[in-house]
């Protein structure tokens, strides 16, 4: 997965979470199209479902499938392939949507598992697992994971350190507006410095536009 794909990914997970009817409307995702997509094994073409799915203004027939995914009903649909179920790059993306239609109200669930699921996979050797995971946890917004993706920024850990950064930028609590004004310290490299301070004035003015920041999305203490 390219880096610019990456950034792309963070930004549309963002905004998909909170202003799902200022969207395009997304290509509607059938319980069935979904699970051709899940029985083809190609991941990409997965992930473009899951994230079409995250996109759809109603998710009431594809939901209970995403559940049955996310607690391994295996009995449920004997059909599926499995091992690509509960391989970490699909599993943290079924997570996600989860997470988003709980926040968006869609479904009742308890958010625990799913982040802490999540949040163990920050440091994930593939890349695009870390992202994805970094990413999920704009979403929760939880001050608590702040430290840690901090310390992932700080690391400059080559293809991850911007999606820190978008996350940390998109977060809207005082520990992640502390941890990106550290960032803006800490990074000297000229690159890197303007693009922390870039993405974090594109934040600011989209949080202000949209009223992001004053909702409360995190998980309860």
């Amino acid at each position: 997965m390219s880096q610019s794909s990456i950034l792309i990914w963070i930004f549309s997970l963002t905004v998909a979470c909170v202003f799902q009817s200022t969207l395009t409307s997304a290509r509607f995702v059938s319980v069935e199209e979904l699970k051709a997509d899940i029985k083809s094994r190609d991941i990409d073409r997965i992930d473009k479902s899951l994230n079409e799915v995250k996109r759809m203004s109603y998710q009431g027939q594809v939901l209970p499938l995403m559940l049955d995914l996310w607690e391994v009903k295996k009995e449920n649909h004997p059909d599926l392939p499995w091992d690509i179920i509960t391989s970490e790059i699909v599993r943290v993306e079924v997570a996600n949507v989860l997470i988003q239609a709980s926040i968006n109200g869609k479904i009742d669930l308890d958010r625990k598992a799913l982040h802490q699921y999540v949040s163990g996979l920050v440091a994930n050797r593939d890349i695009a697992v870390a992202a994805r995971a970094i990413g999920t946890l704009a979403v929760t917004d939880d001050p608590r994971d702040v430290p840690k993706i901090l310390a992932i920024a700080k690391s400059m850990r080559q293809g991850i350190f911007h999606t820190a950064v978008i996350t940390l930028t998109n977060m809207c609590n005082e520990d992640a507006a502390k941890a990106v004004e550290d960032l803006g310290v800490h990074v000297t490299e000229k690159e890197l410095h303007s693009f922390v301070i870039e993405t974090k004035k594109t934040a600011e003015a989209f949080k202000k536009k949209t009223g992001r920041g004053k909702q409360n999305r995190g998980l309860p203490h």
